[in-house]
């Protein structure tokens, strides 16, 4: 069954100077507190390229880019081999401009998953990677 997850929060920033900080895809170890530098295969602004996350030496995640507009502040991954019981797994990160030099950070997704597993989706993905990167980047703006 087709599902969605959203986390969203506003950054006391302009837009430019946030998706500067996120914006690379091979970058999200360098802003978020709780995922490990990626190595990478291929150019980073390229869909196509892929990210490996790893931890003591065994892959953690495996993430293929699969849209890069660095002009409206987005890129889209597919998570390769998902450790979890879904499918389809493809994440949006977003940053639009708001009112008095502000940002919104969206980090979306939609995926294939049966209903007894959205609620680990929920905790893992949403709370555990999304929110907690979130934080982090309205942190490092406050």
């Amino acid at each position: 069954m087709a599902r969605s997850l959203v986390r969203s929060i506003v950054v006391a920033a302009d837009a430019d100077s946030v998706w500067s900080h996120i914006g690379a895809f091979d970058g999200l170890g360098t802003w978020h507190p709780s995922v490990p530098p990626a190595e990478l295969e291929g150019d980073p602004t390229q869909v196509g390229s892929i990210r490996t996350f790893s931890v003591d030496g065994r892959v953690v995640a495996r993430e293929e880019l699969v849209a890069h507009d660095p002009e409206a502040r987005s890129y889209s991954y597919e998570v390769l081999d998902p450790m979890l019981p879904i499918r389809d797994y493809v994440a949006t990160l977003a940053v639009t401009p708001q009112a008095d030099n502000k940002s919104e950070i969206r980090w979306t997704a939609r995926y294939e998953a049966e209903d007894d597993a959205v609620a680990t989706v929920e905790q893992i993905f949403g709370d555990g990677v999304y929110v907690a990167g979130l934080q982090a980047v309205q942190e490092h703006f406050a």
